[in-house]
Formats: structure tokens, sequence, C-alpha cells
């Protein structure tokens, strides 16, 4: 899934699953999943030139990098990375979890970033 379009989804209750790389190839504009079910990862990459909204719990299925070159990411119900790898690069942006953030390594470089809930991970770094 590539593109330079903003690129919403919301598919209430259900389930958002993305099992290919997102914005590999050229970066979507922006992307927000409002649904309030899980948005599964299994891909390992979502990229954007601007924000980054999920409004479930994000699901790992893979070590994942979320990138962005000029926007917040931002998950609303937390993450769950099932001991799985998770980068979070915001450049000129910040990030936020509203839910419990769980992950194997956790990478995080952002303008600011908070936590609401507990944070779990094996090994973190950060840049902010």
């Amino acid at each position: 899934l590539d593109g330079g379009e903003d690129l919403r989804i919301d598919s209430g209750l259900g389930d958002v699953v993305f099992d290919r790389e997102v914005g590999a190839a050229r970066a979507l504009d922006s992307l927000t999943v409002s649904a309030t079910g899980r948005t599964h990862i299994n891909g390992g990459l979502v990229a954007t030139r601007g924000e980054q909204v999920y409004g479930g719990v994000v699901d790992l299925g893979a070590d994942t990098d979320f990138l962005t070159k000029g926007g917040d990411v931002s998950f609303f119900q937390g993450v769950d990375g099932n001991r799985h790898a998770l980068r979070v690069d915001a450049l000129n942006g910040n990030i936020a979890a509203r839910g419990a953030v769980s992950a194997g390594a956790l990478s995080l470089t952002g303008g600011e970033v908070a936590w609401a809930e507990a944070l779990t991970a094996d090994s973190l770094r950060g840049e902010v």
C-alpha cells in the first residue's frame, strides 16, 4: 500500500489488518485508523509524511517501524507488541499512547513522548 494520499479507515467494531508494508515505496500523506477493533500490523513498516492515528489497540505481528517525517504518532488504546521490536520515529512530531504499551525492544524518537499507562519493554532507547 503506497501513495501520496491521506488514508482514513473506519471499520467500526471490526479489526483492520495490514499484512504488508505501508508506505515503503512512497509514503502516505497521513494514516488514520478510527476503528475500535484491533489494528494488526504484520508487514513491519508504516511510513507517512504526516500524522499517524490509531483508535484501537495496535497488535504487532512482526518487528515494526512507525515512521513519519512531519507529524505525530498517536496510539489511543496502546500497543500489544507480542514481544516484537517497536520503533517509532516521529521526526518533527510527538509520540503519544493513551493505553498500555508492550514490546520487545522499544525505540522512540520524537519531540515529546507521552504515555498514559504502563510501558513494558525488554530494552528501551529514546531520543526526544
